[in-house]
């Protein structure tokens, strides 16, 4: 009896281990948007590691299936406390980007091609490392893909 108890409780606290994992980002521990809000992430494409000025980045790219960029903007902007939200445009895509007060984590979230202002379906969400931290010229550059060092 004891032993079918232990196994029970194993279970249920793997399964939770396994649901946690389900909710977060491998890479940086950031939370995904659960399946009510309706922006649903597939599995990540892992970018290599680049140079961003005196950075390094490491990415976990998604793709994301029917969601507008004013869902996504909203919901990381009320469950990623501290970070703060940068707006750019480039290459006919809308560019936001909530970063941490040290600029080593970074949520992007690109929007599909539209004119700036336009609330479209978000065509890709990333979760990125940047060590060291990047300066707030580096981040806006990031979201105009002209990167001043």
């Amino acid at each position: 009896m004891l032993r079918a108890g232990l196994s029970a409780t194993l279970v249920f606290m793997f399964a939770g281990l396994v649901y946690a994992a389900d909710t977060t980002d491998s890479l940086t521990g950031l939370p995904f948007p659960d399946a009510a809000t309706g922006i649903k992430l597939y599995e990540p494409m892992k970018l290599d590691p680049v140079q961003v000025c005196k950075s390094t980045q490491t990415t976990n790219f998604y793709t994301v299936d029917g969601a507008k960029t004013s869902a996504a903007i909203a919901w990381y902007g009320a469950h990623l406390k501290g970070f703060r939200h940068l707006h750019g445009y480039a290459a006919g895509r809308t560019q936001d980007e909530f970063v941490n007060a040290d600029g080593t984590l970074l949520v992007g979230i690109t929007g599909i091609p539209a004119a700036d202002g336009v609330d479209t379906e978000v065509y890709a969400i990333v979760y990125a490392t940047l060590k060291p931290g990047a300066s707030q010229q580096v981040l806006k550059g990031l979201l105009s893909q002209s990167l001043s060092c």
